[in-house]
């Protein structure tokens, strides 16, 4: 069993990989997303985010399959029981290879129906619709079971592997961008064929690398009863919960398209990418915590279980808060620096979608605490119903005629205070999360610091013009904001942790 300094130290050498990896694939990212939206046009780029979303909408399975995969594999490492990894990842793939199957069924039925029958496309626009619709299928098959050997890399915590194919990925979707320029012909179908190109090369990728270093990756023909029914049901009630987010996050996008069209559609597909851009690195951050929180709880060893849980909320705060605040106030001037074209309701979009982003942030490990355990029937139930009742009222928003910057307030409202007050019961309920201590010491201190940066943000707003606003922003959070992150949120032994393990770092 590793001791606590050799866990810390992986953990911040993982955590600074992947935080290079976010960094790179951040700012191609928002480059790519540039040159598509100026090659494509408004419409195509909304068509292209809209028929993706119907396929997404059928990834609820694979999404809590792959969640299922890491949560048996690491469990499994921290138990110390390695001759059966071979065992949970072949019934684990066999498993993924049905349920591409079945998903594809549904594509091709429902999904396709859906895509002609319902939604808001032009006339002219229906056979390239159709077409990307069926390579967004290939796309996100061949997704599903590259997840086995990406899900084996982070149980592993090889994070500098996922970190370089995770650039390479990005890299290679910015050529393709840039072959766009040049191609003739339609443009959406080509950038469609191009992508399941690059799917097909990065799988590959982490095909050869997993089966030349984990002997675990060869598949055999085995069965064990309780194996496929322990993950079968643990991947169930998961798909359920990941049902109801993709419900509400894609469904969310079709109702904007019956009720505001392909133009709101862009809008939102934009400040989805500022979200996931902001995100990406409180993702990576929580991807290394990962297979540490789920291994602790392997051993039985609640205190550090607690401690990860506490550390993982808090530091993905701090890490969020300061792009947070910046692009928050500024989201007007980058936009206008971003896009050669911005959608109208983008800035409305990005400012509410971003408040969502900084819940999902100090709920992150609520979420990885409570997989660890295995018990997720009752939480997954209680968060799937929050999903479709924040869906029912958007809806309901639109159908009375409400303003378009409205129909993302029941989220904030359900993914925020009601997810978090779940989380937090079911923690308790589960490990003897001690929720009181946790109020005072966390959850407080982050409510009321958000609350007053974001007075002075709105405050400075509306006396300053865009380049004089995002010079003063700039020199605010550096020299206020990020010292009071430090010393307010942080306590001394987290202040503590920080500078150790950051001097054995750069010693080594």
């Amino acid at each position: 069993m590793a001791s606590s300094i050799e866990n810390n130290k992986r953990l911040a050498l993982n955590t600074i990989a992947l935080y290079v990896r976010t960094a790179m694939v951040l700012l191609l990212s928002l480059f790519i997303t540039r040159l598509l939206l100026k090659q494509l046009g408004i419409e195509d780029f909304g068509l292209y985010n809209l028929v993706g979303s119907v396929v997404v909408l059928f990834s609820f399975l694979s999404s809590g399959l792959i969640m299922s995969i890491q949560r048996f594999l690491s469990y499994e490492i921290g138990r110390g029981r390695e001759d059966k990894l071979n065992k949970v990842f072949s019934i684990s793939f066999l498993t993924q290879i049905i349920i591409v199957f079945f998903l594809i069924i549904l594509c091709e039925t429902i999904g396709l129906y859906f895509l002609n029958n319902k939604l808001n496309i032009s006339e002219d626009r229906v056979y390239a619709a159709n077409y990307l619709f069926q390579i967004s299928i290939a796309i996100f098959s061949i997704n599903i079971i590259r997840g086995a050997y990406e899900a084996l890399v982070i149980a592993y915590e090889r994070m500098k592997i996922y970190a370089y194919a995770s650039i390479a990925d990005a890299v290679a979707k910015l050529l393709i961008v840039i072959l766009l320029c040049v191609g003739n012909g339609d443009k959406l179908i080509l950038y469609a064929n191009l992508l399941l190109c690059e799917t097909i090369l990065y799988y590959i990728i982490y095909y050869i690398y997993c089966r030349s270093v984990f002997q675990c990756c060869r598949i055999i023909f085995v069965w064990d009863k309780q194996y496929f029914k322990n993950i079968i049901s643990f991947t169930g009630w998961n798909a359920f919960g990941s049902l109801a987010n993709v419900l509400t996050q894609n469904g969310f996008i079709f109702v904007i398209n019956i009720f505001f069209g392909v133009v709101a559609n862009a809008a939102l597909g934009i400040a989805n990418q500022v979200s996931s851009a902001l995100t990406s690195f409180i993702s990576s951050f929580q991807t290394s915590f990962r297979p540490q929180i789920v291994k602790a709880y392997a051993q039985n060893d609640k205190h550090y279980l607690t401690r990860l849980v506490i550390e993982t909320s808090k530091f993905s705060y701090v890490l969020i808060f300061l792009p947070f605040l910046f692009v928050f106030t500024n989201i007007d001037f980058i936009l206008s620096l971003w896009l050669t074209v911005v959608p109208q309701g983008t800035s409305d979009f990005c400012r509410l979608i971003l408040i969502i982003s900084l819940f999902d942030a100090i709920t992150g490990s609520y979420n990885c605490a409570i997989l660890a355990t295995g018990k997720i029937k009752g939480y997954q139930i209680i968060i799937s119903l929050s999903f479709i009742a924040d869906l029912i009222i958007s809806y309901l928003i639109a159908f009375y005629g409400c303003p378009l910057k409205f129909l993302l307030l029941p989220r904030l409202f359900m993914r925020g205070f009601v997810n978090c007050g779940v989380g937090l019961y079911f923690m308790s309920k589960q490990i003897g999360f001690d929720i009181k201590t946790y109020f005072f010491k966390v959850l407080l201190k982050i409510i009321s610091f958000t609350f007053i940066f974001l007075l002075g943000s709105t405050f400075l707003s509306n006396i300053f013009s865009d380049l004089i606003l995002f010079t003063y922003s700039s020199v605010a959070i550096l020299l206020l904001v990020c010292p009071a992150l430090y010393f307010l949120i942080l306590d001394k032994n987290e202040r503590a942790y920080i500078i150790n393990i950051t001097k054995k770092i750069l010693h080594d």
